[in-house]
Formats: structure tokens, C-alpha cells, sequence
């Protein structure tokens, strides 16, 4: 074999390795990422320990459950609107959220925010006439 086809040969092996390398690390990033958002939707986890802080969010009709999740976490209520969207589909209560006046904690999980805001657990909601959501 001439050095010509050695130095070819050896070229394209540390080519391929590199790109083998490189589809590799992409994979464990995105490997990586997927696990840390799973593990945000099912990890049902609040924001402090009780007895936490209350707030009042009213959610006005026809708000988008993504704006919903904004709103909470600019409350303090939850860690990230889209694991929120996410927790409300997968939940028992998707697409049952009513607009109203409600007065939550830091220290309720997702799933009771959720069962709140659905009204399913009617000793901690206050309804509201308001059209606006209060920041």
C-alpha cells in the first residue's frame, strides 16, 4: 500500500471516529434533557414546604393553559409553564380548569393546583367575576 492510500485510509477512519464521537455526545445531551423534563412532569413536586405563602391568581375565560402556567410561575407556584401544560394533559382534570379567583399555596403540588383551578376542590377556590388576571 503507497503512503498516499495509508494517509487517506487513516484520514477517514479519525473522520468517521470523530463524527461517531460527536453523534454520540449529541445523543447523551439529548438523552439528558428528555430525562430531566420527564422527570419535571412526574416528579409532582411544590415549591416550599408547608406551611408555604398564599396567593391569589384569577385566570380570566378562554386563557390558555400555557398563559396559566406563566401566570403561576410568576407567582411562585410552579417551576416551568411548559412541564405545567404538560402535567395538565396527562392529568385528570385536562381541559377542566375554569377562570375564576382562586387562593393557592407554594406548598400545594401540581395536582392540587390543578384539582383547585377544576374546582374539584371547592374549600380553596373563591370565584370571581373579574375578567383580568392579576399579577
Amino acid at each position: 500500500m503507497s503512503k498516499k492510500n495509508v494517509l487517506s485510509s487513516i484520514t477517514l477512519t479519525a473522520i468517521r471516529l470523530t463524527v461517531y464521537v460527536i453523534i454520540i455526545v449529541a445523543i447523551i445531551a439529548i438523552g439528558k434533557s428528555a430525562y430531566k423534563f420527564g422527570y419535571a412532569v412526574f416528579a409532582d413536586r411544590n415549591m416550599s414546604d408547608p406551611p408555604g405563602v398564599e396567593v391569589t391568581v384569577t385566570i380570566k375565560p378562554r386563557t390558555s393553559t400555557y398563559k396559566i402556567g406563566k401566570l403561576l410561575l410568576r407567582k411562585g407556584l410552579i417551576k416551568d409553564a411548559k412541564v405545567f401544560v404538560v402535567q395538565e394533559k396527562l392529568s385528570d382534570y385536562r381541559g377542566k380548569i375554569l377562570p375564576g379567583s382562586y387562593i393557592l399555596n407554594t406548598s400545594y403540588d401540581v395536582n392540587k393546583i390543578l384539582a383547585i383551578l377544576s374546582r374539584e376542590e371547592s374549600d380553596q377556590t373563591t370565584p370571581a367575576e373579574s375578567e383580568s388576571i392579576q399579577e
